[in-house]
């Protein structure tokens, strides 16, 4: 017997499985959707979307992590961000085969070119560099976060640069 037995519904039972293991409640918790791809070149391919942001709390989650790691590590954290971004760019312009690129990071790489052009790659390295910049010199955490999140947001989304100095 199923607990949605007793109801009419058309949305269908799933259930997301890492390695094998039940996704864990924090991030069930936070599941938005689950989207499976149905092409013949991308079989098995699916995405899903997890919030990111605490109603409860009125702050977006990663933010304090983050901010609680260190300087060092957030550098650390910026500047392989930057790395993705950096082989997602070698991978528009080079075969990915000549590429010594583990699977897992060309697989983001491939991802960050279906989602971003080379502007927008660019500005964002370059947000990112600045951001690691001000960790150098102190700058409190959860500010450059938030604003470097919103700064983002603009470029992929809306595909606007924001200048602020």
């Amino acid at each position: 017997m199923n607990a949605r037995d007793g109801f009419d519904t058309l949305a269908p039972e799933f259930a997301v499985r890492v390695n094998g293991a039940p996704l864990p409640g924090d991030a069930a918790a936070d599941l938005i959707d689950v989207c499976v791809l149905e092409d013949v070149d991308a079989a098995g391919m699916f995405t899903f979307s997890l919030s990111c942001y605490s109603t409860a709390e009125m702050k977006v989650k990663w933010i304090d992590d983050v901010s609680k790691l260190g300087r060092e590590r957030q550098k650390q954290f910026l500047r392989y961000f930057n790395h993705l971004l950096e082989q997602a760019v070698r991978l528009r312009y080079i075969d990915a085969a000549l590429l010594p690129i583990p699977d897992g990071e060309k697989d983001i790489a491939l991802r960050l070119n279906k989602i971003a052009d080379v502007a927008q790659q660019k500005a964002i390295i370059g947000e990112l560099d600045s951001a690691a910049y001000y960790i150098e010199r102190n700058a409190h955490a959860k500010m450059l976060f938030h604003a470097l999140t919103i700064k983002l947001l603009h470029i992929l989304k809306e595909r606007t640069i924001v200048q602020i100095n």
